[in-house]
């Protein structure tokens, strides 16, 4: 059975991202959809002007760029 271990910065100059280690791939993928879209937002509502779809999809991006997957 595999074993995950998610690392997910803040930024790309994040010296301590958070890191979880999940036992099963639903748990992890559950977690990071959270995490991801709790981030985003953040973001969103922080803005100091209206985002577009097309920004959120930036963000998305940007976001998938803090977060590597290990298998265990």
């Amino acid at each position: 059975m595999a074993r995950y271990k998610v690392t997910y910065a803040c930024d790309s100059l994040d010296s301590n991202p958070t890191v979880k280690e999940f036992d099963e791939h639903d748990e992890m993928e559950d977690w990071i959809h959270a995490e991801m879209g709790a981030r985003i937002l953040w973001t969103v509502q922080h803005s100091s002007y209206p985002l577009t779809e097309s920004d959120i999809e930036d963000l998305r991006g940007t976001e998938s760029t803090l977060l590597h997957i290990q298998v265990l």
